[in-house]
């Protein structure tokens, strides 16, 4: 049973940013997000899942779900899709993805951005959002 509905945020030109990140990784990643993603829906309780972390702090609203690959883990990379919270129960939206070593991510600010995109979603209705692709 799926406790939570993944949505793709889509920006005013119509690119869904984290399609177009997905789109840049690997078959490895790919597969291991879509299985992060496949995986957080059925858990009721997000607590339990150590891929799924709530931001805090300068990022308080936004999410991360955290994948490990066999090929990052041999390089030591971390990977990062993030998303808000939407204000409809249930439901998470999916922003874009990032590499992640340390404090510095890759493209840079992207949690920032993700803050911004989410702001301009509520407060000035920028963007749209449709089912995860």
């Amino acid at each position: 049973m799926k406790h939570w509905r993944f949505m793709d945020y889509h920006d005013q030109g119509g690119v869904n940013l984290i399609k177009e990140w997905y789109r840049k990784q690997g078959p490895e990643l790919q597969a291991a997000f879509t299985f992060a993603v496949q995986e957080i829906a059925v858990t009721e309780d997000l607590s339990t899942l150590s891929s799924f972390i709530r931001l805090k702090n300068r990022h308080i609203g936004l999410f991360e779900i955290r994948i490990e690959t066999i090929e990052a883990r041999s390089k030591k990379r971390q990977f990062r899709p993030v998303g808000f919270w939407s204000l409809n129960p249930n439901e998470l939206i999916l922003v874009d993805g990032c590499e992640k070593s340390g404090r510095v991510t890759i493209p840079v600010g992207v949690f920032d951005a993700a803050l911004d995109i989410q702001l301009e979603y509520y407060r000035d209705g920028k963007g749209t959002i449709y089912e995860h692709f």
